[in-house]
């Protein structure tokens, strides 16, 4: 009996690459934001928070527009809130404000 409630495992797997290519970005967005010549934690913070905030809202529409079944749907917008609150929390750590 196969459980998985994926009907195209092909616009999983590319979801699951778009998931962890925005992980990668936004961090190294995040590690640009402390190079900046004019460094202020606390705006970067900010700026990095909505930056992903944004890009996460973004996906999260495009998966509601194009994928049909709920679960699957549901599954990668986990996998996408997943990629930036991991994104996030990495900046914060290495800034040292956890």
């Amino acid at each position: 009996m196969n459980n998985i409630p994926i009907k195209s495992k092909k616009t999983f797997q590319i979801w699951i690459v778009i998931s962890i290519c925005l992980t990668i970005s936004l961090i190294k967005y995040g590690k640009e934001l402390e190079r900046e010549q004019y460094y202020n934690k606390a705006k970067a913070t900010k700026k990095l928070g909505w930056t992903i905030t944004f890009v996460v809202l973004l996906c999260i529409y495009i998966t509601e527009k194009t994928i049909i079944n709920t679960e699957e749907r549901r599954l990668i917008n986990s996998m996408i809130i997943f990629a930036g609150t991991f994104s996030y929390l990495y900046f914060l750590a290495q800034n040292n404000e956890l």
